[in-house]
């Protein structure tokens, strides 16, 4: 399947500036094994700052001056802030219209980024939570990162299980070996 991935964004916003180092990983990861490619919609305030922003950028972008594209873009995808991304496929039917949160959840691991991919991945990870166990996450490193004792015979140990997208913080409520 050929997509193309819009991504609207801007130099002056925070989580524009930490989102396309993420995109521009995934891209690398996956132009040269598939068929996409990426047009960055700028909402720069003015052309020095696209041309510093966009050269970071290894795709293709809408002229800066062309702000009647930029518009039109923006109302076609609705777009309401930044930075967004837009999935859209071959036929121009749009495939995903959360793709900065997927990506920053996911990366390339969740391509081809369709509903049926992220029904696949949800379900993946309610199983993964529905079958693990403290004595499951015992053997994937666990780290007690504080730890207090209530009496002298219980305590409670708060811990990180690492788990894919993000890591799940927890507690243990156990009885003091002394």
């Amino acid at each position: 399947m050929e997509e193309d991935w819009i991504v609207f964004s801007a130099a002056w916003c925070g989580p524009c500036q930490r989102f396309t180092p993420q995109l521009v990983e995934v891209y690398n990861e996956l132009a040269p094994k598939v068929g996409f490619e990426v047009v960055f919609v700028s909402g720069d305030e003015d052309e020095e700052s696209f041309g510093d922003y966009f050269s970071k950028m290894p795709w293709l972008t809408v002229p800066f001056a062309d702000s009647e594209t930029h518009e039109r873009l923006d109302g076609l995808f609705k777009v309401t802030g930044i930075p967004n991304l837009m999935i859209v496929d071959d036929h121009g039917k749009l495939v995903n219209n959360n793709g900065v949160g997927v990506i920053r959840s996911y990366g390339a691991g969740a391509y081809p980024f369709t509903p049926e991919k992220m029904k696949e991945i949800k379900e993946e990870e309610d199983r993964a939570r529905r079958e693990q166990t403290l004595s499951s996450v015992s053997l994937v490193s666990v780290n007690c990162l504080h730890s207090w004792f209530i009496d002298d015979s219980v305590a409670f140990c708060f811990f990180r299980i690492p788990l894919v997208p993000q890591d799940l913080y927890a507690y243990h409520k156990f009885a003091n070996p002394q």
